[in-house]
């Protein structure tokens, strides 16, 4: 398929689509936590750490989620008095912590909207797995 460069260069204009899918996706992130009176961090970290069965540390929550340690803590203790999350000792360091979900925690995260669902579901196998190398180097650039 080939773009014309009238009105703006084509890595702009993807650069563009793609700011504005993210914006999207953020919005529609926004109004499924607030209908599950989660914030968005909060609800970023009840499902990073419900597809660990293991359990995840909280300095690996942040950084998934892309908040520092202190705002992590914070989202942490407000999901544990939600009985969303429970802090374990950590299998592999019984000095550490680990966050693991509760089975409510688990509940709500697996019936968590994906926001990126029903347009990829509509993609080829051939154009999913296309986009799924491309999405990979770009977060590899990231």
């Amino acid at each position: 398929m080939k773009f014309d460069q009238i009105t703006e260069p084509l890595d702009r204009r993807l650069a563009d689509g793609l700011t504005r899918l993210a914006a999207v996706a953020r919005q529609l992130d926004w109004q499924a936590a607030e209908a599950a009176g989660l914030s968005p961090t909060q609800a970023d970290i009840l499902r990073f750490v419900a597809t660990r069965p293991k359990g995840a540390r909280l300095t690996a929550a942040a950084a998934h989620t892309g908040v520092r340690k202190a705002t992590a803590s914070d989202a942490v203790a407000a999901l544990e008095r939600k009985e969303l999350l429970r802090k374990h000792a950590d299998a592999s360091d019984g000095r550490a912590v680990a966050l693991k979900a509760t089975p409510k925690g688990n509940r709500v995260a697996q019936a968590w909207p994906s926001n990126f669902g029903p347009i990829v579901a509509d993609l080829s196998e051939a154009e999913q797995e296309s986009l799924l190398g491309l999405v990979v180097k770009m977060i590899r650039q990231l």
